[in-house]
């Protein structure tokens, strides 16, 4: 499988070197920005900052004019500390209210001195941002997070999807998602080596099958405490995955480094129905190369 393969389509990474935080996410002018420290081989961290008009379509700015985003007065952090991703790669969020009163989140998909790797032998790059996600709060105050309704822009053709059987796409890039799930345990496995299950009331995510470090990069097991599983959504993009249960209430971040050119899902759901589509790229042609 060709290295850059893994490149994602629709979360934002660096063409080369490592992100090393994220500065700050805002908007100005109808323009969506998000401004990081990026770190090359052999030379010290500068700044970048992505632009965007929609949340799909980035430009890159390297090296931009200093204008701090996180401490802004008129975009203030929604809801400071109370963002949790449950997954393996989740670290650095930032939160802000848009102009249409939306609450905007973004983090980066990394979580410092793990065992696990981000980068696999022979890539120039390492790490990328989540997907922009919308804030809110459930009828019970806890927090939701979910993409921006922005990303179905992406989506391409349908995928026929059992909830008792799975699905096949040509690419890893898919929006699969359940909903009405009615039973206790379940499974859905991606590629016969990630795996979703719901066993006695905890939600896990983790890696299995016959490459379990290779593709996980180390990553293992992690779980969350969910009780009743309602609906369920996986966002798959290349070498990145985000998973959504409950309205948003519990996510999940987690790299990956697929082998294969198209992506098997197995599923074992009683769900009222799945639905799953393959993903446009909305970064290729914006600031890569």
């Amino acid at each position: 499988m060709s290295q850059d393969s893994w490149r994602n389509a629709f979360h934002l990474m660096p063409v080369t070197g490592t992100i090393d935080r994220v500065d700050g996410f805002c908007q100005r002018d109808g323009s969506y920005m998000v401004d990081a420290h990026q770190t090359l081989a052999g030379s010290a961290s500068r700044p970048v900052r992505f632009s965007s008009h929609n949340l799909i379509h980035w430009s890159v700015e390297r090296n931009p004019q200093p204008e701090p985003t996180a401490d802004d007065p008129q975009v203030p952090a929604a809801m400071p500390g109370e963002l949790v991703d449950y997954g393996f790669d989740f670290s650095s969020p930032q939160e802000f209210v848009d102009d249409e009163g939306r609450t905007l989140a973004i983090a980066l998909m990394r979580t410092p001195d793990t065992p696990y790797v981000n980068t696999r032998g022979g890539l120039k790059w390492e790490n990328c941002l989540t997907i922009p996600r919308q804030v809110g709060r459930a009828e019970d105050g806890s927090v939701t997070q979910l993409p921006v309704e922005e990303l179905a822009e992406l989506h391409t053709f349908e995928a026929s999807m059992d909830p008792h059987a799975g699905g096949l796409f040509r690419s890893h890039r898919a929006d699969i998602r359940l909903q009405g799930i009615t039973g206790e345990k379940f499974t859905v496995v991606l590629d016969e080596e990630l795996y979703v299950r719901h066993r006695e009331g905890v939600l896990y995510l983790g890696f299995r099958g016959p490459n379990p470090h290779t593709v996980g990069g180390g990553r293992t097991e992690v779980g969350a405490p969910i009780g009743h599983v309602d609906d369920l959504r996986i966002v798959v993009d290349e070498s990145a995955v985000e998973l959504f249960a409950n309205g948003g209430r519990y996510a999940f971040a987690t790299r990956w480094f697929p082998l294969t050119k198209t992506m098997l899902v197995r599923m074992n759901v009683d769900a009222a129905f799945a639905r799953g589509w393959g993903m446009a790229d909305g970064v290729s042609d914006t600031y890569r190369g």
